[in-house]
C-alpha cells in the first residue's frame, strides 16, 4: 500500500506539467492553457492566436483587435455582446458579467448555439490590452461542456492583462 501512495505523490507533479504557461503579445497576456489543448497550426495568425484538441472538437482563440475599448468600458461592451446573443431567439445564455483579476475588468458571456440539442457551448470573454479589446474564444460540444466549462473557468480566473504603463 505505501508503494502505491509514493508512486500516486510522485506523479502527482505530473498533472501541474501537461498545463502549459502562454505568454502572448509580448508577454503582456499570460494564463494557464488547459490540458488537452494545444497550439493548432501556425500559433499565430493574423493577430489570432489559435488553440485545439487533437481532434479539432474543441477551439480557442485569443484575438487582439484594434477597436478601442478602454478596462472602464469592458463592462458596456460585454453588455453589448450580452444584447446581441439574447437576440438570437435558439440560443440559451447560461451565465455571463464581470469579474475583476488583477485589477483589470474581464467580461464574459457563456451560451449554447442552436436550437437543439446537441449544440455547440462557447464562452467568450473580453478584455482591455492597452485600450485595445482583446478577445477570448472557446466553443466546443455540448455533451463535454462540464469538464471544458470547468478547464476554462480556471484559465479566466488565473488571466493576467499586464498594459504598458
Amino acid at each position: 500500500m505505501k508503494k502505491v501512495v509514493v508512486c500516486f505523490l510522485l506523479l502527482l507533479p505530473l498533472h501541474a506539467l501537461c498545463q502549459i504557461s502562454q505568454e502572448l503579445f509580448n508577454k503582456r497576456v499570460t494564463f494557464i492553457l488547459p490540458e488537452g489543448l494545444v497550439p493548432a497550426g501556425d500559433l499565430k495568425e493574423n493577430d489570432v492566436y489559435n488553440f485545439a484538441d487533437e481532434k479539432r472538437t474543441v477551439k480557442f482563440f485569443v484575438r487582439l483587435s484594434d477597436d478601442v475599448v478602454d478596462d472602464n468600458g469592458i463592462p458596456s461592451y460585454t453588455d453589448e455582446a450580452i444584447s446581441a446573443v439574447k437576440k438570437e431567439e435558439q440560443w440559451k445564455i447560461f451565465d455571463d458579467g464581470i469579474s475583476l483579476n488583477a485589477g483589470k475588468n474581464i467580461g464574459y458571456i457563456k451560451y449554447r448555439t442552436g436550437p437543439l440539442k446537441p449544440g455547440l457551448f462557447e464562452y467568450v470573454f473580453y478584455g482591455s490590452l492597452n485600450n485595445k479589446l482583446l478577445t477570448f474564444y472557446f466553443s466546443c460540444k455540448e455533451e463535454v461542456r462540464p469538464e471544458w466549462e470547468k478547464k476554462m473557468d480556471m484559465l479566466v480566473a488565473k488571466l493576467l492583462i499586464k498594459d504598458i504603463e
